[in-house]
């Protein structure tokens, strides 16, 4: 009986901290207007097939997490590699939330709306846990900054690409220091700064 007990409260519990975590999520959600996701990990690096150098290199880093010696990775491979589900595993081996940023969710036909959206995901992960934040596909992203077009926009990818790059120097979290993931199916298409933040 006290077993059964006992077994209900840490359900109730569960249930509990899951709705929170749900409104958690809705509210990151919807303060960034659609453009960061957050979810909980639930892959670990055991529930990869291969990926081994990757993991090896991953997990040696694991002390640095966050901090000015390591800020983060680009993954660099061909679509459905495993980056996106390796990224996911990180968060879910250092037992971080994961954000992931929809860059494109951003973009906006009207004149600085692009911006403000930028300056807002930014803002909403500034004042988010400390977590693994991942740009997933960049170069979708920025493939009119990467190219140097700016026609059709009046420079707004570029301006959106500063904003981020900024940002990326100094990845402020509530409490802490997020680690950034990001991924790119062709580096080549993604702005040389990017390689280097």
């Amino acid at each position: 009986s006290t077993n059964l007990m006992e077994a209900i409260k840490l359900a109730e519990k569960d249930k509990v901290v899951d709705y929170l975590y749900r409104i958690r999520a809705s509210t990151i959600n919807n303060e960034s207007e659609g453009s960061v996701t957050l979810e909980e990990p639930s892959e670990r690096f055991s529930s990869l097939i291969g990926l081994d150098r990757a993991k090896k290199l991953i997990g040696a880093l694991a002390g640095k997490v966050g901090t000015e010696e390591l800020r983060g990775v680009i993954q660099v491979g061909i679509a459905g590699c495993g980056k996106t589900s390796l990224s996911r595993a990180v968060a879910g081996e250092f037992g971080l939330p994961l954000y992931i940023v929809d860059i494109g969710a951003n973009s906006d036909k009207y004149v600085g709306e692009t911006q403000r959206k930028a300056r807002k995901t930014i803002r909403v992960l500034k004042n988010a846990p400390r977590g693994v934040i991942l740009f997933d596909e960049l170069e979708k992203a920025f493939s009119a900054s990467a190219s140097g077009s700016t026609s059709g926009d009046s420079g707004t990818a570029k301006q959106s690409n500063a904003y981020y790059l900024n940002y990326l120097t100094n990845p402020q979290a509530a409490d802490g220091n997020h680690l950034i993931l990001a991924t790119s199916n062709d580096i080549t298409s993604l702005p040389p700064e990017w390689t280097r933040a």
